[in-house]
């Protein structure tokens, strides 16, 4: 799933991954922030929001695939952005 983001609504950007499969699964951000969540586990993958050269809304690509022993995953997974930081910078 790709999503534009602006950093004006937050400056980090978390992937909630909830593992309700048997197998485990791999979760990135951009391909970055790679974290394996095994079954029953759940966690997040967290990215600092950036905005493209030209200032505009930067696209974002989160992952979630089988891990390394393949097979079907069943996941439930929200996408946040918010401030960790000063908003004002």
């Amino acid at each position: 799933m790709s999503i534009k983001l602006n950093k004006s609504n937050g400056d980090h950007v978390d992937f909630y991954i909830e593992n309700n499969g048997f197998n485990s699964v791999l979760a990135t951000i951009n391909g970055q922030s790679e974290q394996t969540f095994k079954a029953g586990e759940k966690g997040c993958v967290c990215l600092e929001v950036s905005q493209d050269t030209w200032e505009f809304d930067k696209e974002f690509k989160f992952k979630a695939v089988p891990g390394i022993n393949g097979g079907s995953i069943n996941v439930h997974y929200e996408i946040t952005q918010s401030f960790y930081g000063n908003p004002d910078n």
